[in-house]
């Protein structure tokens, strides 16, 4: 059965490198996390991370060539298609591609991952040594260690909602390897949060 895969995660959490994995066939996703497919194809759009939050021709623009992919996966022989997700995939879960997936394929197996080191610590050291983040001074102000942590539980909270339309939600914990984490486990760990 043909399945669509979205990745989501910041700069730094590993897509690139499991995208990569899956492609090659590395023997600890195969192990880890069950994914054995000889044909794969992979849709990674150019973002603009600032621009996309106010040009809604751009985001207009993702959506359909996300769903110009779609229907050109579904015509080919291949059994996976893997897009690098953004933000602006997921924030609004009105104007989401995501519910729009959703409604317009409902019998396609769809999922999300949510790709992150479960240390928020290493997680950050991550992000502030990409290329993206050492390209603009700002980031440094911009993108601190609070930040990083809100947007990680805000993430969270966003993809789960997605299950109510379809995807099944799967975080995987980056560190060292992939550590498969349910949704059910995510529920309960924002739920503690609330809490305190």
């Amino acid at each position: 059965m043909k399945k669509i895969l979205f990745l989501f995660g910041q700069p730094g959490s590993g897509r690139k490198t499991f995208i990569y994995n899956v492609i090659n066939q590395d023997k600890i996703v195969q192990d880890s996390l069950g994914i054995r497919y000889r044909s794969v194809s992979v849709l990674d759009l150019p973002y603009d991370r600032e621009g996309f939050m106010f040009d809604y021709r751009a985001l207009e623009k993702r959506h359909d060539c996300i769903l110009r992919c779609i229907e050109d996966y579904l015509k080919n022989d291949n059994q996976l298609l893997i897009v690098y997700g953004e933000h602006a995939d997921y924030y609004d879960f009105n104007k989401s591609i995501l519910r729009i997936i959703c409604e317009e394929y409902p019998n396609l197996e769809k999922e999300v991952y949510f790709l992150h080191p479960d240390d928020s610590i290493l997680g950050y050291e991550r992000l502030v040594n990409t290329e993206w983040y050492k390209r603009d001074d700002s980031n440094k102000y911009k993108y601190q260690y609070e930040w990083y942590t809100l947007v990680m539980r805000y993430m969270k909270e966003c993809l789960l909602k997605y299950e109510e339309c379809g995807f099944k939600l799967t975080e995987i914990d980056t560190t060292d390897g992939y550590k498969v984490i349910n949704s059910d486990v995510i529920k309960l760990e924002l739920k503690s949060n609330d809490k305190k």
